[in-house]
């Protein structure tokens, strides 16, 4: 995950960020340098895992999944618009770092912060307006008066790496879809 998606505080509402392996194969120790594309200078660093680590974090996530499943759509809503305001509010502060970290321009970096907002903000508006739908079943003989429905309901734990070419945008794509 990047520095400004962690940054942004999308897509790791637990403050726990697996990183890739560091700079020496087979080394996890300590934390994982991000840095400047072009002056090398570090913005952040990441913790590294072990795959025992990476474990337990799916069985944390499969937790957090049953409660977060319980969510009424107005807490889902409120959560994603949450993001979405706490986003907006450090826009400059993201866009430069993907600026730093990605090697983008400026005017591509704002861009990508506002759509990650803009996807956090339709993503709230789907979670309290899709609940479902009923289906007739009346489209031939002998289903007459029999319906059928449908829910939405929360995908699960999801498990993404991500791209380095819109890596904000595509974290707030991935932890927000419904299908």
């Amino acid at each position: 995950m990047s520095a400004a998606a962690v940054a942004a505080g999308v897509g790791d509402p637990g403050g726990k960020v697996a990183a890739s392996p560091g700079d020496q194969p087979g080394d996890l120790s300590g934390d994982l340098p991000v840095r400047d594309k072009y002056t090398g200078h570090v913005l952040a660093t990441v913790p590294q895992h072990t795959a025992e680590d990476a474990a337990a974090a799916v069985r944390r996530g499969s937790q957090a999944c049953r409660i977060a499943a319980a969510l009424p759509r107005h807490q889902r809503t409120a959560i994603l618009e949450g993001a979405a305001t706490r986003l907006l509010e450090r826009s400059e502060e993201v866009a430069s770092l993907l600026v730093a970290e990605a090697g983008k321009t400026i005017r591509q970096a704002r861009k990508e912060v506002s759509r990650a907002v803009n996807t956090l903000r339709l993503s709230a508006a789907e979670a309290a307006r899709n609940a479902g739908e009923v289906v007739p079943f009346d489209t031939f003989p002998g289903a007459e008066g029999r319906r059928g429905w449908y829910t939405r309901e929360p995908l699960g734990l999801l498990v993404a790496i991500t791209p380095y070419n819109d890596p904000l945008n595509l974290v707030a794509l991935s932890t927000t879809r419904e299908n």
